[in-house]
C-alpha cells in the first residue's frame, strides 16, 4: 500500500513538472507586446489626451514595422548619392583647438583626425542639395555621406541660422527656451562615422516640441547634453538622450523609423506613436505651400495607418 502511495505521488509530481514547463514555454513563445498587453490596453490612449492606464484582457498587438535594412548593405531603392562630395570634403579646414576638445569630450571614440570644420556656407550648400532631392530629415541625415570616415562639425550658431533658414525638424532645436525659463542652445552638431550628435550646453531640461506641423505638441525631456543618432538603416535612426514627459513614466525615445513617404514612427519603451513628416524647404510662405501639396501627393491609401500607443497623455502646462 506504501509503495502504491509512493509511486502515484511521483506520477503526480513529473505531470506537475511537465504541465508547468509547457506553460512556461507557451508564454515565453508570445511577443512581448502581446504579454504586456494583457496588463495595458491600447484602448487607454483615446486621442484626446484624456487617457490613463486601466486594466485590460484584450491584447495590444501593433502593426508590424518593415524589415529594417543594414547601413552596410542598402536596398537598391534606398541607396542615394553622397551629398557631400569628396572635393568639397578636401577643401574644408581642420578643426580648431575648441572645437577639437569638444569632439573629444563628447565622442571619445571618434576618430579626430578625420574630423573637420563645416562652415555656414558649405553647410548650406549641402541642405540646398538635400531641398533639389526633396529629401526630408531621416533622408538627409542618414546619407551614405555620414557613414563614412569623416567627420563634419558645425558650430551651434550656424546649426540656429541654418533651422532658421530651412525647414529641419530635428526634434532638438538649436536654440530657445526650457520650462524653467532658463534658455539653453546647441553647441555643435557633430555629423559622420555613422552618427550624429548634438552638442548642448546643458542636460535635463524640458521643452515643447511642436509635431504634424503644429497641430499637436509634446513636452522632450533632454537627458543628456550629447543627444546622438545613430545610423541603423536608411531612413531610420536609433536615438539616445531624450524621452518624453508624460503623467506616469518617462518614456524613452528609442528610435525613429520612416514608413510611409508621408509618416514615421517613434519608437519608446513605451510604445510607438506615428507623427508626419515632410520635405525639407526654404522657411518661407511660399515654399511651406509648395511643400505641402507634394506632401498630398506622395499621400495614397496603402500607406500605414497610425497605431494605437501605450504612450500616456503629456503633462498639462
Amino acid at each position: 500500500m506504501v509503495q502504491k502511495t509512493y509511486t502515484l505521488r511521483r506520477a503526480a509530481a513529473a505531470i506537475a513538472v511537465y504541465l508547468g514547463a509547457a506553460a512556461a514555454a507557451q508564454a515565453a513563445a508570445l511577443p512581448q507586446a502581446v504579454r504586456l498587453g494583457t496588463i495595458f490596453s491600447a484602448q487607454s490612449f483615446d486621442g484626446s489626451g484624456m487617457g490613463a492606464l486601466r486594466f485590460s484582457r484584450t491584447p495590444f498587438v501593433p502593426a508590424p514595422l518593415p524589415i529594417a535594412v543594414p547601413v552596410q548593405q542598402p536596398a537598391a531603392e534606398a541607396q542615394e548619392p553622397p551629398i557631400v562630395s569628396d572635393a568639397l570634403w578636401a577643401g574644408l579646414a581642420p578643426l580648431t583647438l575648441d572645437e577639437a576638445t569638444l569632439l573629444v569630450q563628447n565622442l571619445p571614440q571618434a576618430n579626430a583626425a578625420y574630423a573637420r570644420h563645416f562652415d555656414f556656407a558649405d553647410a548650406d550648400l549641402m541642405i540646398g542639395t538635400a531641398v533639389a532631392r526633396h529629401y526630408n530629415d531621416l533622408e538627409l541625415f542618414t546619407n551614405p555621406s555620414w557613414t563614412q570616415n569623416k567627420i563634419y562639425v558645425i558650430d551651434g550658431p550656424d546649426v540656429a541660422k541654418l533651422m532658421a533658414k530651412y525647414s529641419i525638424d530635428s526634434m532638438v532645436p538649436a536654440e530657445g527656451e526650457a520650462q524653467d525659463g532658463k534658455p539653453y542652445h546647441m553647441l555643435a552638431l557633430i555629423i559622420g562615422q555613422g552618427h550624429l550628435t548634438m552638442v548642448m550646453d546643458r542636460s535635463n531640461f524640458r521643452y515643447k516640441y511642436a509635431e504634424d506641423h503644429g497641430k499637436s505638441s509634446n513636452t522632450i525631456i533632454v537627458t543628456s547634453n550629447a543627444v546622438q543618432w545613430t545610423i541603423h538603416a536608411p531612413r531610420d535612426l536609433m536615438v539616445s538622450g531624450l524621452k518624453c514627459a508624460h503623467w506616469l513614466v518617462d518614456p524613452v525615445i528609442q528610435e525613429i523609423t520612416q514608413i510611409s513617404p508621408t509618416q514615421a514612427r517613434v519608437h519608446t519603451d513605451w510604445g510607438d506613436k506615428d507623427i508626419s513628416v515632410s520635405p525639407i524647404v526654404l522657411n518661407d510662405k511660399k515654399s511651406l505651400k509648395i511643400s505641402k501639396k507634394k506632401a498630398a501627393a506622395k499621400m495614397d491609401s496603402t500607406s500605414p495607418q497610425s497605431v494605437p500607443v501605450l504612450i500616456l497623455p503629456p503633462l498639462p502646462y
